[in-house]
């Protein structure tokens, strides 16, 4: 029996769906999962295709071009063509009517000069797709720090929350102490009432530390593509990337150099300088060869026409030139040429927009360090205060009073040295991003 009921609970437990156990993941594991499931990215991918196949059209537009034509047609009823003769009794008929015409018509056609449109639209599309898959780089990084911070926030929350857990422990140990000094006549009433006050208020912030860590639970699901109620737990939050932070002026060099922006618009400048030149094509005459095999019942061009089919053919050099547009090639090259001159505009922006995000991430790092430096000694004088005012407290030297504003700093600066930490690795992070480090 024993044994039947086992069997029924591990095909219960084996029943029971995956996604019921919370799933850890570690920082790169979320970053790559996110990663994969991007929608930007897809989107952007998608554009990158587009592209390629818009490339394979124009392509295909160089070679030669291979038509087939077919037509029936029913001519109306006509008398015979004769003529006259003299000394003829009779009209000499020269060609009876025809009534059924069918035509086919195989037509091969090779651009031979366009005014170098096509190879400059060609380049141009290679130039696009080279600059999306730049901005897939660009792309990446944006995506990866988005779950980044997510993912610190949630450690954050959950760091908070162990801070807050740890001090409930605690005042609850106190507690008991101070109901045993009540019952030896060693601590009063109102003293009990003092450490269940603030046992209340740290459970209150437990209850928001919770609350925290649900919602950067969400924030880190979607951030992962995931839905926003999936269960997930992350790994213990540690930070051993803390090295030396650079001058300032290295980091725009590198920022400069690293960047992909920089590039993908450099690909874009290439692009439209092809864009101009295929736009200014319309300025140039175009030429083709075409060649056509006929085959055609009656043949048009064998007399006197007969109902069979005959094949026949043709080969031509033809030329059009588009003498006057009423400013068509032009307007389109201006249009070219300020689109040019937008670029150079966006670029600048770019610079300075890039400098800001370095110089405040530098900022944020060094003021992160700073400020943990300061807080690691403000811990530990926290921690002394309170070992020597509940030392005075159990030798009735100190009141709760006393021990309660000894322990509220203590909270406080293990709490605030966790925030610290975790804005320096935000801190960290977001510099790595802003100089053009991959962080996938």
């Amino acid at each position: 029996m024993k044994k039947r009921y086992f069997n029924i609970t591990m095909l219960a437990l084996l029943m029971i769906p995956a996604a019921a156990f919370p799933q850890k993941f570690t920082l790169d594991e979320c970053v790559s999962a996110a990663l994969e499931k991007s929608k930007v990215l897809a989107l952007n991918s998608s554009a990158i295709e587009q592209n390629t196949l818009k490339l394979k059209e124009i392509s295909s537009s160089k070679l030669p071009q291979l038509k087939l034509f077919a037509a029936y047609t029913r001519l109306s009823e006509i008398p015979n063509s004769e003529i006259r003769v003299p000394f003829a009794p009779n009209p000499i008929t020269i060609q009876e009517p025809l009534f059924n015409n069918y035509q086919l018509r195989l037509n091969v056609t090779q651009p031979v000069f366009l005014g170098n449109r096509l190879t400059a639209s060609e380049d141009a599309t290679e130039k696009n797709i080279a600059s999306l898959k730049t901005d897939q780089v660009v792309k990446r990084n944006e995506e990866a720090i988005k779950v980044i911070n997510a993912w610190l926030n949630l450690a954050g929350a959950m760091e908070q929350l162990k801070v807050v857990n740890e001090n409930i422990t605690s005042l609850q140990k106190r507690l008991d102490d101070a109901n045993r000094l009540l019952d030896n006549g060693m601590a009063t009433r109102n003293d009990i009432l003092k450490i269940e006050v603030q046992l209340s208020g740290v459970v209150s912030q437990r209850i928001d530390a919770e609350t925290a860590i649900r919602s950067a639970k969400g924030a880190l699901n979607l951030a992962m593509g995931r839905p926003v109620d999936s269960p997930i737990e992350i790994s213990d939050f540690s930070f051993d990337k803390e090295t030396p932070t650079p001058g300032l002026s290295d980091l725009l060099v590198e920022a400069k150099r690293n960047r992909a922006e920089f590039t993908s618009l450099a690909m874009k400048k290439e692009a439209l300088a092809s864009n101009l030149e295929a736009a200014k094509s319309g300025y140039y005459p175009e030429v083709f060869v075409s060649s056509n095999l006929y085959y055609a019942n009656p043949n048009q061009r064998i007399f006197p026409m007969k109902d069979e089919f005959k094949a026949t053919w043709d080969v031509s050099l033809n030329l059009q030139w588009s003498l006057w547009d009423w400013g068509n090639t032009s307007a389109k090259a201006d249009q070219v040429t300020e689109s040019m001159k937008s670029l150079g505009t966006t670029e600048s922006m770019l610079g300075d927009a890039v400098a800001n995000e370095v110089h405040n991430s530098w900022l944020a790092l060094g003021s992160a360090k700073e400020k943990l430096k300061n807080l690691e000694i403000t811990l530990t004088q926290a921690e002394e205060n309170y070992r020597v005012t509940l030392e005075n407290f159990k030798s009735q030297a100190a009141t709760s009073t006393d021990l309660i504003t000894a322990d509220t700093m203590l909270f406080s600066a293990k709490s605030s040295i966790q925030v610290a930490k975790i804005r320096m690795a935000m801190a960290y992070y977001n510099l790595m991003k802003s100089t053009g480090k991959q962080l996938y």
